[in-house]
């Protein structure tokens, strides 16, 4: 029984290393890209959000009168006449 022990330290140590690599470059690449505020791009970025708790929230962005000051994702809709 002690032989596992460290067979199974080691699979735990590199899960954990794991999940933090990716939360890394999930992070990096949504930095990279700027789209914190767009839908997340891909798989990992959005688990890394649900993970993390990042959320936006685009009620501010209803109120402003210049579009030039809403998010990317508000200007959009803002352009193309739909609401969100």
């Amino acid at each position: 029984m002690t032989g596992w022990v460290p067979v199974i330290a080691l699979f735990i140590l590199g899960g954990i290393v794991g999940i933090g690599a990716v939360v890394v470059l999930a992070i990096h690449f949504e930095d990279r890209r700027g789209s914190l505020t767009d839908r997340a791009p891909g798989l990992f970025s959005s688990g890394t959000r649900r993970m993390l708790g990042v959320r936006v929230d685009h009620t501010a962005c209803h109120y402003v009168t210049n579009p030039r000051h809403a998010c990317p994702t508000c200007r959009r809709a803002h352009y193309t006449g739909e609401r969100r």
